[in-house]
């Protein structure tokens, strides 16, 4: 969920020639809207809802070929399970699947 520090840190980036993008759940949208208006920065950045950047991102990962959906996936989920297995001792944050 979006935060005045985060958007404090999207104000940074602005300074430094850098466009940022706040990837947040459908809830978050608004609050990221809200708080970049109340600091004059509306219209500078981009907030985007995780699904779909996530399923934007596997379409063009996969090469917008249907066949290659599921792998792409499935290597993703791969990935985040390692990082799982590495950095946390709760292994039930990793992704199951069949």
């Amino acid at each position: 969920m979006p935060t005045p520090a985060l958007i404090e840190k999207c104000k940074d980036n602005l300074t430094s020639g850098i466009r940022p993008i706040i990837v947040t759940i459908q809830a978050g949208i608004l609050t990221a809207e809200e708080l970049s208006k109340a600091e004059n920065i509306d219209g500078r950045i981009d907030v985007l809802e995780i699904e779909q950047f996530f399923a934007t991102n596997i379409y063009e990962i996969s090469k917008f070929k249907p066949s290659e959906r599921f792998v792409t996936v499935k290597d993703l989920a791969d990935k985040y399970n390692q990082i799982i297995e590495k950095c946390k001792t709760d292994l039930s944050l990793k992704i199951e699947y069949e």
